[in-house]
């Protein structure tokens, strides 16, 4: 008998033994690791406590959809009904009008927002009134109401889609209507069908694994919005995006953060970067 023979063969079947048992081992330590890591990012409100981030309400996990947009500001100067009705042109795609100079409009502290909406969709008193629907969360301003379009229930939040009602404080708590300064969206269109949109959760933790969100800080709000992430021309186009404000210093400054709520990126480009003559 080759007994050499034999204790090859024993002594590679004890090596392939080992190497399967090492790289099971590995294996299995690798995946707890990873299930470790992914059941942290589940429930991240424990990690943002841990280093003490507050907040204010669990991250919500339930997913929606939405769309790719392009829509035309309004070119006030064609519209010469616009123009008539004591509105002052500041640029072609910006309007405003002082309302103190011709009439007193005042706000009740207690239904304040409710009597801003009436203003804006009542008779002529504001073009395309009824595009607008009230969004105060989105600006911390107490002098001040912000409107803007929104699209199947999502707000556009930027400077071409804004309605501002500047307003002063009276004693008693009420508002006085000083004037008021509008861009408004024409010809709004979906590019593609509709697609998932990544939740409120998953835009956090992004941010979180990003370093955007540093240890003691403060999430103060969050948003889903349509923001514009291309213009051409005439033509812009705009993305769903999670708007986060994040408090970092405990200045009550806000540092704004956005993830494409489509592709779950950190938006860092501005439209101006992009923007072609």
């Amino acid at each position: 008998m080759d007994f050499k023979r034999i204790e090859l063969i024993f002594l590679c079947t004890f090596l392939t033994l080992n190497i399967f048992l090492l790289y099971t081992f590995f294996q299995g330590k690798n995946e707890s690791v990873s299930s470790n890591g992914i059941n942290n990012m589940q429930n991240i409100e424990a990690r943002l406590s841990e280093e003490k981030i507050k907040f204010d309400h669990t991250f919500s996990k339930e997913s929606g959809e939405a769309y790719y947009l392009s829509a035309t500001p309004t070119d006030f100067y064609e519209l010469d009904s616009v123009l008539a009705s004591g509105v002052k042109l500041v640029e072609r795609q910006v309007i405003s009008k002082d309302i103190s100079a011709r009439q007193t409009v005042i706000f009740d502290e207690e239904h304040a927002t409710e009597e801003a909406t009436h203003f804006i969709h009542k008779g002529n008193q504001v073009v395309f009134g009824d595009d607008y629907e009230y969004h105060g969360n989105l600006v911390a301003d107490k002098n001040s109401f912000y409107f803007s379009q929104e699209y199947k229930d999502i707000p556009f939040y930027d400077e071409t889609s804004a309605l501002v009602l500047n307003v002063e404080a009276e004693e008693g708590g009420n508002y006085k209507l000083l004037d008021y300064t509008q861009t408004h969206l024409s010809n709004v269109e979906e590019l593609r069908e509709k697609q998932s949109i990544i939740t409120e959760h998953d835009a956090i933790v992004t941010l979180y694994l990003s370093n955007k969100i540093p240890s003691g800080s403060a999430i103060e709000k969050t948003a889903l919005v349509y923001t514009r992430i291309y213009a051409v021309k005439e033509k812009h186009v705009y993305v769903p995006a999670w708007y986060v404000w994040v408090d970092t210093n405990g200045s009550n400054t806000s540092q704004l953060e956005k993830v494409n709520a489509f592709s779950n990126t950190i938006i860092t480009t501005t439209v101006s970067d992009l923007k072609k003559e």
